[in-house]
């Protein structure tokens, strides 16, 4: 659906300003809300294919958020940042997975505000075109004219497209693994929370999904997870909900909705706030 880790991506961006330099019947995939069994027909499958190569979408990705600082002094100082992405993804090459794709982004630019006072800036790939495949398991790209892609570049790119290429995104393995009933909700176990948390810089310690309809040709999934984020500087609380429009044949994300809440401490500072996130996707 979305790599979660880009929740954070303006959390990240606030911190670092403030503080300086599978078998489709299976059901092992967690318990099931509700008593009874149901009828076989009400068991709905979904299988994840790639994107067929030729292939380009469209997508346009926002991420918002507000943030409250606390220091020893008890002074609150309010932070906003947003984030705001235009891209097309077009895949050269595909078997069980994408292996090789150009994106170009139209539009990447990330602005925040401190205490009142920021601007504007554009992203390091803002305007600019790659081609995109892994190497040694890592992500790598070069630039339109055959040139490496810079250590800053590489790091957005990752962060958008690393679960695109060479594998199935985690959380359409969670997905692909069992079958779903309408306005069923399925708790997480451990061995898949594993898969979703295997590229993470947070580790969701709960999560439920529930399929919320489906008319044959998209499916509208709710994920509603839990967990946090720690490391020498203290720990951050995570909660978010995202709902996510997939395509039934595919469990391409079409559109996703996404909305958190996060508190705790960080660098000695008492934090809380929110973060929301839109992203569609349009096959052109």
């Amino acid at each position: 659906m979305t790599k979660l880790s880009s929740l954070l991506f303006s959390l990240a961006v606030v911190l670092g300003t403030a503080c300086g330099p599978k078998a489709a019947s299976s059901t092992t995939g967690g318990g099931e809300a509700g008593g009874g069994a149901a009828a076989a027909s009400d068991q709905l499958a979904f299988a994840w294919r790639p994107q067929a190569v030729g292939s380009v979408e469209e997508t346009v990705d926002t991420l918002r958020s507000a943030f409250t600082l606390t220091g020893p002094d008890g002074q609150p100082m309010e932070m906003t940042s947003t984030r705001d992405l235009v891209y097309h993804f077009e895949v050269i090459e595909a078997g069980d997975v994408v292996t090789r794709a150009q994106v170009h982004y139209d539009k990447a630019i990330e602005a925040r505000t401190m205490g009142g006072q920021g601007g504007e800036t554009p992203l390091p790939i803002h305007g600019k075109a790659y081609v995109l495949w892994l190497d040694g398991g890592r992500l790598a790209a070069t630039t339109a004219d055959g040139q490496p892609a810079s250590p800053d570049e590489l790091e957005v790119l990752a962060d958008k497209h690393g679960d695109a290429l060479g594998k199935v995104p985690p959380m359409a393995q969670v997905i692909a693994k069992r079958t779903w009933i309408v306005g069923e909700q399925v708790a997480i176990d451990a061995a898949d929370l594993a898969i979703l948390n295997e590229s993470e810089d947070w580790q969701a310690e709960s999560a439920a999904v529930r399929l919320v309809s489906s008319d044959g040709a998209q499916a509208t999934f709710e994920v509603e997870m839990a967990g946090a984020q720690r490391d020498a500087g203290g720990e951050v609380r995570i909660e978010m909900r995202m709902t996510a429009v997939v395509d039934v044949a595919t469990l391409q994300t079409r559109s996703l909705r996404m909305e958190g809440t996060v508190g705790g401490s960080a660098q000695g500072m008492a934090m809380s706030g929110t973060v929301s996130g839109a992203k569609t996707t349009t096959v052109k």
